[in-house]
Parts: C-alpha cells; structure tokens; sequence
C-alpha cells in the first residue's frame, strides 16, 4: 500500500512540475533609452540581458516593444532571432538602432512612452522588464 502511495504521489508531482514553466535564469537587467530627437538617427534603444543562473540559457527571442502609456496595448517595435547560449554569468546587449531612412515607429516619437523587453524561450515568455522613458528622467 505505501508503495503505491508513494508512486502516485511521486507520478503526480512529475506531471505537475511538466506543466508548470521552468525557472529563468535570464534576465533584462535594464532598458537604456539614447534618445536626442525622435527620429531614426537620433534614437537608441540597448536592452541588457543577463544570465544569473548556473545553467546556460538559449533565449529563441528578445522582443522589444512600446506603448504611448498604460491605457494602450503593446506592440512589437524589434524582434532579435538567435540560437545562440547565455552562459552563467554572462552578459548580453541588445541595441536598436533604426537606420537613417527608416520610419520611427510612432509611440517613440511621443514626449513620454513606455518599453517592455519580453525574453521567449522554447515553452514561452522567460521573464520581462517595462521601462517608462521621459527626456532627462532616468526611470528604471
């Protein structure tokens, strides 16, 4: 009798840590916004990634996206692709620069916007970090 206890508690854990996601290791440590006029070549935007777990970590994606404010949705701005590891310990930047020609998108044109970084792995979104940019202010 305890051994079937004992294999039913043990299968029950086993199917309920499969579907629950995987601690992240990686993290956005910080969102730098360089702007010194809302357009393309006065705009750039560094997301900072970093690895602080033990493992290394293959991120699939890194989305940068913006908003105006809390009212509005959010939307894809920049998307990297890469199948490259983090290794622990290891440090990532991630720079948005849009060429001179390129259209800005138009919440980085506004006074005041907000920035999320959202890290997807293989099973889903890893971790993210929101950023509110105001000229002048650093918000973090």
């Amino acid at each position: 009798m305890f051994k079937k206890i004992l294999c039913v508690t043990s299968l029950t854990a086993a199917v309920l840590g499969l579907g629950l996601p995987a601690s992240a290791d990686i993290r956005v440590d910080s969102i730098v916004v360089n702007q010194s006029a809302p357009t393309p070549e006065g705009t750039n935007i560094r997301v900072n990634l970093m690895n602080d777990g033990s493992l290394r970590q293959r991120p699939s994606v890194v989305e940068l996206q913006a908003r105006d404010n809390a009212t509005q949705t959010w939307h894809t701005v920049k998307s990297w692709n890469w199948d490259k590891n983090v290794a622990p310990g290891d440090k990532l930047a991630l720079d948005f620069l849009p060429a001179r020609d390129e259209a800005l998108d138009t919440s980085l044109q506004q006074p005041t916007y907000e920035l999320r970084a959202v890290v997807m792995g293989a099973s889903g979104p890893m971790t993210s970090f929101e950023y509110q940019y105001s000229p002048g202010v650093e918000v973090r």
